[in-house]
């Protein structure tokens, strides 16, 4: 029995510590698997930490006799795949909703601003929004900042500020859709 498969017999009894080592011996090479992906230092480490803690929640499932370090790497390598198909289709969808808005602008083109019910709707939604919300939209909309800028000036993080971003424009749909007739 290797010292690798001894540690991962006294945490599975128990020894929950020893896990510890079992991080200290393999991080670096998970996070060489994580930062071949480039995906930025934040996302890398999140990666990593959820590698780890992915291996441990399925320690019991990793068949003695075989490579830990392989079976590990290999949990990193699924995390990085699905982190970059969220981020394909993220994107994809993104430039759907661009080009649709797009399409709406220039249908909407010969309508002035003021005239057209859309922009009313939008106006008037945007004013019964809470502030925090109607702050992150003219962030991220009006000034075009990144949600990491608009987290550091908030004091926030990123995450927390995306939520809040998400609830916006869905409290701006459902306001939008109400008024239309």
């Amino acid at each position: 029995m290797s010292d690798t498969e001894h540690i991962i017999e006294e945490v599975l009894s128990g020894a929950i510590n020893r896990y510890e080592e079992v991080i200290a011996l393999f991080q670096q090479d998970v996070w060489r698997v994580v930062a071949a992906a480039r995906l930025g230092p934040t996302a890398a480490e999140e990666l990593v930490h959820r590698t780890f803690v992915n291996a441990y929640q399925h320690l019991r499932q990793y068949r003695r006799g075989t490579n830990f370090q392989f079976w590990l790497k290999a949990i990193a390598r699924n995390l990085v795949r699905n982190r970059l198909r969220r981020q394909v289709c993220r994107t994809k969808y993104q430039q759907l909703y661009r080009e649709h808005v797009l399409a709406l602008l220039e249908s909407d083109a010969d309508v002035p601003d003021d005239e057209n019910p859309r922009v009313a709707a939008l106006r008037e939604c945007l004013g019964k929004l809470a502030a925090n919300y109607r702050e992150v939209v003219r962030l991220r909309y009006e000034k075009g900042f990144s949600l990491k800028k608009i987290a550091e000036l908030a004091n926030e993080t990123a995450t927390a500020v995306k939520q809040r971003l998400w609830r916006a424009r869905l409290a701006l749909r459902d306001c939008i859709e109400a008024a239309q007739p």
